[in-house]
């Protein structure tokens, strides 16, 4: 019986690059919508509003006027995510 074991990469490999590029672009996606409502929008409705909470609350609004239209389609349409399967509960 041969007591040396050479590792070769296999399936395992192929899998973590093929998620890992998923998980990346997905993150440069989120990265890139996080800057737009924190670093331009945020400091912008500041300087408008000149108060925390207004500001916390016409950015929210304006979060969900932007994302509530999709989450609903998603809704209807059957398909699975996280936020339409906790709404299904």
């Amino acid at each position: 019986m041969n007591d040396s074991y050479t590792w070769t990469p296999g399936i395992a490999v192929i899998v973590t690059c093929l998620l890992l590029r998923r998980n990346l672009r997905t993150l440069g996606w989120s990265l890139g919508e996080e800057i737009g409502w924190r670093g331009l929008l945020v400091p912008d409705l500041y300087r408008l509003t000149s108060n925390f909470a207004a500001t916390c609350m016409i950015g929210g609004l304006v979060w969900a006027a932007w994302h509530y239209p999709e989450l609903i389609y998603l809704y209807r349409s059957g398909r699975r995510t996280a936020i339409t399967l906790w709404a299904r509960r």
